[in-house]
C-alpha cells in the first residue's frame, strides 16, 4: 500500500486508507520519539541530530557539522555559550531557540507528566503547526494527537516514566503492530479509498481500480 500513498501524495491527491495499520511508521512518530530520546539521554547523539535536523528545529545539516566540530560533541556545541562564527544569524537564531528548548525540557522532564513534556515542547517549537502545513497536514497532526493521548494514558496509568514510554515506542516501531493511522476524514468522504478487496465487500463506487492483478502470488512452501 505505501507504493500508492506515495504516489498520491506526489500527485498531491488526497486519500482515505481503509484499515491502515501503519500508525508506528509514520514520520511524525519518529520526530517525537528523537525529541524524547534527545531529552531524556545527553549522549544520544543520533537522536539529537535527528530532531534538530527534522520539523522541530530545522537546522542545515552544516550547522550540525559546526556545533560538533566546535565543541567535539553535538551536545556540547549545542549548549555551548556562543554559536560558532561559521554560522549565520539566522542559523545562530535557530541554534539557540533549539538549546533553550532542549535545555529547558530537559530540566523538566523528571518533574512533568509525559504528555505535559511534549506539551511544552509543541508550544516553544510550533511542530503542531509544522505538521499542518505540510501534504497530509491534517492527519499527520491527528497522528500526533493520537500519540499525545497515548502518552496521558501512560500517565494516568502510572505504570511507566519517560524511559520506559521512549522503550515501548521504540518497540513498536520497531515491530509495527497493527495499530491504525489517526482518522480525519469520514470514510464517505469525496476522496480516493484505498483498501483490501476483502474491505471493499459488498461496497458500491463510480470509479474502481484494481491493481496489481498480475503480481505473482507469495507461495510459502509446505
Amino acid at each position: 500500500m505505501q507504493v500508492y500513498e506515495e504516489a498520491l501524495r506526489e500527485c498531491g491527491l488526497d486519500y482515505y486508507l481503509v484499515g491502515g495499520y501503519a500508525f508506528y511508521a509514520q514520520q511524525e512518530i519518529f520526530d517525537v520519539l528523537n525529541l524524547l530520546r534527545a531529552v531524556a539521554s545527553t549522549a544520544d547523539e543520533v537522536s539529537l541530530a535527528g530532531v534538530l535536523r527534522g520539523p522541530f528545529f530545522a537546522l542545515a545539516d552544516e550547522t550540525l557539522f559546526w556545533l560538533h566540530e566546535a565543541a567535539g560533541s553535538l551536545n556540547a556545541g549545542l549548549l555551548a555559550k556562543k554559536t560558532p562564527p561559521e554560522l549565520s544569524t539566522d542559523e545562530a537564531s535557530r541554534v539557540a531557540a533549539a538549546a533553550a528548548t532542549i535545555f529547558h525540557l530537559r530540566a523538566i522532564k523528571d518533574r512533568v507528566p509525559i504528555a505535559a513534556l511534549l506539551t511544552a515542547a509543541l508550544d516553544r517549537t510550533g511542530y503542531d503547526a509544522v505538521l499542518l502545513g505540510e501534504f497530509l497536514g491534517e492527519r499527520k497532526l491527528a497522528n500526533l494527537h493520537k500519540l499525545l493521548e497515548r502518552a496521558r494514558v501512560a500517565d494516568q496509568g502510572g505504570a511507566i516514566d519517560l524511559d520506559g514510554f521512549i522503550t515501548q515506542l521504540s518497540q513498536f516501531i520497531s515491530r509495527e503492530p497493527k495499530e491504525s493511522l489517526a482518522a480525519t476524514l469520514p470514510e464517505a468522504a469525496n476522496v480516493i479509498r484505498l483498501m483490501t478487496i476483502h474491505h471493499a465487500k459488498g461496497l458500491e463506487f463510480p470509479f474502481v481500480v484494481v491493481p496489481d492483478l498480475d503480481r505473482q502470488p507469495m507461495l510459502r512452501a509446505p
